[in-house]
């Protein structure tokens, strides 16, 4: 049993270093802008990594390593909405197609909101603001596509994957 256990935790830490890599492939590959699975790895690493600090890490991380290859400076604008991101997940009970359409609208809102107020782009002022959210909006609909498709998509592989190797253990 024991060495079950330590299989079954170096299969939870490869699947940890699998989801980073895909993450800053993901950035780093041409895709279309905002097409991303970051918001997606952030519900599901808090919902079914075991260490909940990774949890937080993980999408940071992705962020950062792949700014860094970039070339990017770090921006505020997109580390600050994804640890909003991570607190609403910790609320969360399950990856679902309405929670992530919360947390893309969450990321929307928050890093849009950085743009307007830490840029020179846009009045400061209410109209600026609706600007701002109005000129984001075709980035919105890559950012919520990507999160609804990698966020089932991690939720299905991962549940089917679970239920393989538990019906392995078992029999």
């Amino acid at each position: 049993m024991n060495d079950m256990l330590k299989n079954i935790n170096n299969i939870n830490r490869n699947l940890v270093f699998i989801i980073i890599f895909f993450g800053i492939l993901s950035r780093i590959l041409p895709l279309p802008p905002n097409f991303s699975p970051v918001i997606a790895i952030t519900l599901f690493g808090s919902l079914y990594f075991k260490d909940k600090n990774l949890a937080f890490i993980a999408p940071i991380s992705i962020i950062l390593i792949s700014d860094l290859i970039l070339g990017f400076v770090p921006n505020i604008n997109t580390y600050l909405p994804l640890i909003f991101v991570y607190f609403f997940s910790r609320k969360i009970n399950s990856i679902g197609i309405v929670n992530l359409f919360i947390a893309s609208i969450i990321f929307f809102i928050t890093s849009n909101f950085g743009v307007w107020i830490l840029s020179n782009w846009y009045p400061k002022s209410f109209t600026g603001l609706l600007m701002c959210y109005e000129a984001a909006l075709p980035f919105f609909r890559n950012t919520l596509l990507s999160t609804l498709l990698f966020g089932l998509l991690f939720k299905v592989s991962f549940e089917r994957t679970s239920n393989f190797i538990i019906s392995k253990i078992n029999s």
